[in-house]
């Protein structure tokens, strides 16, 4: 069992990897733009696809932009992300094709596995939570934590001793290493917990969190 975690967050005053202006004439400027955590499924000759589930284990949509390729050396196929777009017919979360207004990295990583004594000190830092929610096998979270260029332990890491529980208990680590306080910045997180979701046995997962903002020390997800 070995614990890692990311070091790095994205913010997102980091700009986004496309941003396409809309211009004068822009024919869905009467709408309001929608913003969703998707799955990037990849680029074709034809444009970029992308597929997410809205909440929980609602039917799975798939979102295309023509004429759209999204690059970047970091980029890979499945990569989980933020995008802003208008559905082309006008109808909210259905699949079908997309104007594309930005695509904004977010931080992600897949569920890991420690002991408790492993996890010790895995509040050591709070985070600010403005909503969780789950979209599949991910689990979503939209956050406020403190900004740093200096490396932190940041993942949702399961404890070892509950991986049989009907519902294994997860923790979200936050530890900013002993870096020095400063300015929050809003992020957003997507945790692929299939290795424990999958199980036969899983009914749901609890997971902990140290909120500053909330109060609520732990949320139940279940099947």
């Amino acid at each position: 069992m070995i614990k890692t975690a990311l070091k790095h967050l994205f913010f997102l005053i980091i700009a986004s990897m496309l941003l396409a202006a809309c211009s004068k004439d822009e024919p869905y400027s009467e709408q309001i733009a929608l913003y969703d955590i998707v799955t990037f499924e990849g680029n074709s000759a034809d444009g970029a696809s992308f597929s997410f589930q809205r909440r929980d284990d609602s039917p799975l949509i798939n979102l295309f932009a023509k004429g759209v390729n999204i690059g970047g050396n970091n980029v890979k196929q499945y990569d989980r992300m933020l995008i802003g777009y208008y559905p082309e017919l006008g109808q909210p979360y259905t699949s079908g094709n997309i104007s594309l207004i930005s695509v904004t990295p977010v931080n992600q990583d897949t569920l890991r596995i420690a002991t408790m004594e492993e996890l010790a000190g895995w509040d050591a830092d709070a985070v600010f939570l403005n909503s969780m929610w789950r979209s599949g096998k991910y689990i979503n979270m939209y956050i406020r934590v403190d900004h740093s260029t200096e490396e932190r332990d940041f993942s949702l890491t399961m404890d070892y001793a509950t991986r049989n529980d009907e519902y294994p208990h997860l923790y979200l680590v936050h530890n900013l290493l002993d870096a020095p306080n400063n300015f929050t910045r809003r992020a957003y997180a997507s945790f692929d917990i299939s290795p424990i979701w999958n199980s036969e046995n899983c009914k749901g997962v609890i997971i902990h969190i140290n909120d500053s903002n909330l109060k609520t020390e732990t949320y139940t997800f279940s099947k």
